[in-house]
């Protein structure tokens, strides 16, 4: 009885990521595709965060990037914006289960083009920022950013924002990113 139950779990689990993996990839605005610790690593460096930054990862996925983000770089908030409801719930299990430290975290299912005012709230005190999404999406993005008239650092990975030329580019082995200063 026991093993049926073990059986039935993952079997779930494993349809439940399966089913995420071709909505978000056909489906949705920006597909789920994870990176490699190396790649986090690397964007993450280039941002020089401290554990005076608050820091956003918009399509925050399962919270890899946010993980790290407060493990290795001490930020004082981590926030996630995921529009997708079950990698929104897989990222706030995976943070609860893994993370124990002296910063906070946050982790927004939302659309960002309709943000809440807790969410906005939140934004307008961010100084560093992560985005693997497509160009249409980070473009609209870094508009709806400027709004908030302060100074932070970006990170796109693989796609740059249009017309605008990045401070840096971190060439990587599988694909390049941007960092800009803004402000």
């Amino acid at each position: 009885m026991l093993l049926f139950f073990i059986l039935v779990v993952a079997g779930s689990l494993v349809f439940l990521e399966l089913f995420t993996f071709v909505y978000t990839t056909y489906l949705c605005d920006a597909p789920y595709l994870p990176l490699d610790k190396k790649n986090i690593d690397l964007a993450l460096e280039v941002l020089q965060l401290s554990g005076n930054d608050v820091f956003v990862d918009f399509g925050s996925g399962d919270g890899r990037v946010l993980l790290s983000a407060l493990r290795e770089h001490g930020v004082k908030r981590a926030i996630g914006v995921e529009k997708d409801r079950y990698q929104a719930l897989k990222s706030k299990i995976f943070l609860k289960l893994r993370y124990k430290g002296y910063g906070t975290y946050c982790v927004y299912r939302e659309d960002i083009f309709r943000p809440s005012t807790k969410l906005l709230e939140d934004l307008s005190q961010i100084t560093a920022v992560y985005m693997y999404l497509f160009p249409s999406m980070i473009d609209r993005i870094y508009i709806q950013l400027l709004e908030q008239k302060r100074p932070f650092r970006i990170v796109c990975c693989r796609y740059s924002l249009s017309g605008i030329p990045p401070t840096s580019v971190i060439k990587g082995e599988e694909f390049d990113s941007y960092y800009y200063e803004i402000g």
